[in-house]
């Protein structure tokens, strides 16, 4: 599968390791050169230094040839901003976009994207692990 990530911070850079030690093709972007240094050494795709929300940063990526595209930085904005960008511009790949603030996660899902809210997992892990560890006991 080819993957195309927005952020290199510690959340993208893990997922991209993740994604290009099972094989998948991944280029990662982000607009900081400096990021790129904490992809884990089994990262084996590309990196591409720039502003997602540029056309051009996206066609060299080639998002139109990819099968997933997921925009992990650490602002809710930018991730909706860029997401809404390839949905609108690109009909091929599926959207995941990372939303920090729960709250905001009805205003991606009602344009089509897949979210992923880390906030609202660790909350349900840890409600699930009070409740039915609990019973365990």
């Amino acid at each position: 599968m080819y993957t195309v990530i927005v952020g290199c911070g510690r959340f993208g850079s893990r997922l991209a390791g993740q994604l290009s030690a099972e094989g998948h093709e991944v280029v990662i972007i982000d607009k900081n050169d400096d990021s790129f240094a904490s992809l884990p050494p089994e990262f084996s795709g590309f990196e591409i230094t720039g502003n997602a929300l540029e056309q051009e940063v996206l066609k060299k990526a080639k998002v139109d040839s990819a099968d997933l595209f997921i925009a992990t930085t650490s602002s809710d904005k930018n991730n909706y901003m860029v997401a809404q960008m390839v949905r609108k511009r690109y009909e091929k790949p599926d959207i995941i976009a990372r939303v920090i603030d729960p709250d905001l996660k009805k205003l991606y899902s009602d344009d089509d994207i897949n979210v992923f809210c880390e906030t609202s997992v660790f909350v349900d892990n840890i409600f699930q692990e009070i409740i039915f560890g609990q019973e365990e006991k």
